[in-house]
C-alpha cells in the first residue's frame, strides 16, 4: 500500500522539465499567436518600447534582413525590459505569423514556448469566434503546447471603444444616406445591402456583456485558458500586464492546485492545506492558534 502511495505521489508531481522555471532555462520564453491583424507585433512593440507603431513599417531595431519597402513577416525573438517585469526573471516573446508558409515556424515557438498569447481583435465576434472554433481545437490537436497555460487577449481595445463612440453619436441617423431614404434603389440594390449587412453582422462589435459571455463560455470549455486580458498598442494600455500575467502563469502557475474543469482544488492541495491548517493548530480545538 505504500507503494501505491509512493507511485501516486510521484505521478502527481511535476516532470524534471518543469521544475523551476522556464524548463530550468532561467527565461521565460512567450509565444504569440493569432489571426493576421490582430494586432500581435503592435502589442510587443508597445510592451518592448512603449511606443506604438502602425503597422506601416517596423522600428529599425526590429528590422531583420527585410527587403526595402517591405516590412518582415514576424519580430525576431524581443526580450521585454526587467523594469516593467516584478522579479528578476527576464521575458522573451516570439511572434509567429498565421499563413500556411510559417506553419512550421508556429509550430517550432509553439514546441519551444513556456507559455502561449493568443490574440484576437477585441470586441469583433467573427476574430473572438476563431478562438474557439479554430486556434484552441488546432492547439490541443497537435499537442505542441500540453499543458502550457494560455492567456487570451483582445488586442486593439481601443476600436471598440471607438466603435461604441461612433454608434451613440449616430442614433438620429442621417436622412441622406441610401439605406434610410426612401424610394432609392431597386430590388437589386436591396439584396446589395442586405449582403453588406450581413457581411457587416459577421463581423460585428460586440458589446461588453456579450463579449463578457462568449468569453465566460470559452473558459468553461478549455481549460487551458489561464486569463483573459484586454490591450490597446495604440494607447499604451495594459500591453505590459499581458506579458507580467503571462510571467506569473509560467512560475505561478494554478493548473497544479486547481482543476478548471471540475471547479475544485486538486488533492495534493487539499491535502497541503489541511496539513498547514493542523500545524496551526497547535491545541487541536479546530482553530488556528494565535
Amino acid at each position: 500500500r505504500e507503494t501505491e502511495r509512493q507511485r501516486e505521489r510521484e505521478r502527481e508531481m511535476p516532470g524534471k522539465e518543469s521544475v523551476g522555471y522556464a524548463g530550468g532555462r532561467g527565461v521565460v520564453r512567450v509565444a504569440v499567436c493569432g489571426d493576421a491583424g490582430t494586432g500581435k507585433s503592435s502589442l510587443i512593440i508597445a510592451a518592448a518600447t512603449d511606443t506604438f507603431n502602425s503597422g506601416s513599417s517596423f522600428d529599425a531595431n526590429f528590422s531583420q534582413g527585410q527587403v526595402e519597402g517591405t516590412q518582415p513577416p514576424v519580430l525576431p525573438p524581443t526580450r521585454i525590459p526587467s523594469d516593467v517585469l516584478p522579479g528578476s526573471i527576464p521575458v522573451t516573446v516570439a511572434d509567429t505569423s498565421s499563413s500556411y508558409e510559417w506553419r512550421a515556424d508556429l509550430e517550432k515557438e509553439l514546441d519551444k514556448s513556456d507559455v502561449v498569447v493568443l490574440c484576437y481583435k477585441s470586441g469583433c465576434g467573427k476574430s473572438l469566434g476563431r478562438i474557439g472554433t479554430y486556434w484552441l481545437p488546432e492547439l490541443r490537436r497537435t499537442n505542441l503546447t500540453g499543458d502550457k497555460p494560455v492567456l487570451l487577449v483582445g488586442c486593439q481595445e481601443d476600436v471598440v471603444v471607438s466603435s461604441s463612440s461612433a454608434v451613440a453619436s449616430s442614433q438620429g441617423q442621417d436622412p441622406t444616406s441610401p439605406l434610410s431614404s426612401p424610394g432609392r434603389g431597386d430590388a437589386v440594390r436591396g439584396n446589395e445591402n442586405r449582403l453588406v449587412e450581413a457581411s457587416k453582422a459577421e463581423d460585428a462589435m460586440l458589446d461588453a456583456e456579450a463579449l463578457e459571455s462568449k468569453l465566460a463560455l470559452l473558459i468553461d470549455e478549455w481549460k487551458e485558458i489561464e486569463v483573459c486580458l484586454q490591450c490597446s498598442a495604440k494607447r499604451l494600455s495594459n500591453c505590459a500586464e499581458v506579458f507580467v500575467q503571462a510571467q506569473k502563469a509560467v512560475m505561478h502557475p494554478t493548473g497544479p492546485l486547481y482543476d478548471a474543469q471540475t471547479g475544485q482544488l486538486k488533492p495534493r492541495c487539499v491535502r497541503a492545506l489541511k496539513r498547514i491548517f493542523q500545524i496551526c493548530d497547535e491545541d487541536a480545538d479546530g482553530y488556528p492558534s494565535d
